[in-house]
């Protein structure tokens, strides 16, 4: 692996990118086919492909600190390892927030202060000190799995009779974990910005005390708490399966294509990514990249067509 390596200022310039990194990969990949025909007029196909790899860095000589979100490389873990803050649950009055704070409002924690303007309220959440020594602090960070794609598959189908013609393709992913950035990353952390709807009726309320997200707030510290320094409920599997492609077609018969002089003709009508089955918490589309905002969110369009296939 090509690193950066952290030299003495003596050196005097930007130091070149070394080998001084291992990284190891363990992948297997299935792939099965189907043929048969039924009757004189009738044959279909069916496809399966199925994989997944594994990575690790067994060595790593360059400058480590973890962080909470993606964490690129971490000796002895995965590629795109994230860590995240372990939760229990929402704070639900001013009295655990009152009682929450003599437990983490210790030297160095990233709680906002208390008693201001920024503090923690009733529908934050209430971080984990793992390591128990009265702050919230990186140290409590813990390894909560890779955002790499895993378990990806794919599903060809065909079949003719007569004239006939039909194929589909489906694709998807069985796992993958992913934690949304930039300013859509959740609800008014970009206050001045379009916001995802997504969150309206599904954060914590006095009513909905047990939300899938936390309260909804214009206060920057209590977004950062909630949404920016990266909590295991801000994680989410992204799996899906697709409908990348769909067509049916209809050849005409060649004695009727003769008599005007045409060796083929067919008809056909196809769709592409015409609908997917998934459950990603934020609504975005499944195979959207990570980050968010101005210029960042792809758009994965619906299209329909029809068309001639015409031979002479």
């Amino acid at each position: 692996m090509l690193i950066d390596i952290t030299y003495p200022k003596t050196l005097g310039a930007t130091a070149p990118k070394t080998n001084s990194g291992g990284y190891r990969a363990n992948g297997w990949e299935l792939q099965l086919n189907w043929n048969d025909r039924i009757g004189r007029d009738f044959s279909y196909s069916v496809g399966l492909s199925l994989s997944d790899a594994r990575t690790k860095v067994t060595s790593y000589e360059g400058a480590a600190a973890i962080t909470y979100g993606k964490n690129k490389i971490v000796e002895g873990k995965p590629i795109n390892s994230i860590y995240v803050f372990k939760t229990n649950g929402y704070l639900q009055n001013e009295e655990e927030v009152t009682a929450y704070y003599g437990t983490i409002n210790g030297t160095g924690t990233l709680a906002p202060t208390q008693n201001s303007n920024n503090q923690l309220r009733p529908g934050c959440v209430r971080k984990v000190d793992l390591d128990e020594n009265g702050a919230i602090t990186t140290d409590d960070l813990y390894y909560y799995g890779d955002s790499n794609p895993h378990y990806q598959f794919g599903i060809s189908l065909g079949a003719k009779y007569k004239g006939f013609d039909f194929s589909a393709f489906i694709q998807g992913v069985g796992k993958q974990n992913l934690i949304r950035e930039g300013n859509m990353r959740g609800p008014f952390v970009s206050w001045w910005m379009n916001q995802n709807k997504t969150y309206l009726d599904n954060t914590w309320t006095e009513g909905n005390t047990d939300a899938r997200f936390p309260l909804l707030s214009f206060n920057g510290s209590v977004n950062d708490w909630n949404y920016s320094q990266y909590n295991d409920i801000n994680v989410m599997n992204v799996w899906y399966a697709r409908l990348k492609n769909v067509a049916l077609g209809y050849t005409l018969p060649k004695t009727w294509m003769k008599k005007i002089g045409v060796e083929n003709l067919r008809l056909y009508i196809s769709a592409d990514n015409l609908f997917e089955l998934t459950h990603v918490d934020d609504k975005f589309d499944p195979e959207a990249q990570a980050s968010t905002g101005q210029g960042k969110i792809d758009c994965y369009a619906r299209t329909i067509s029809f068309g001639i296939d015409l031979t002479f």
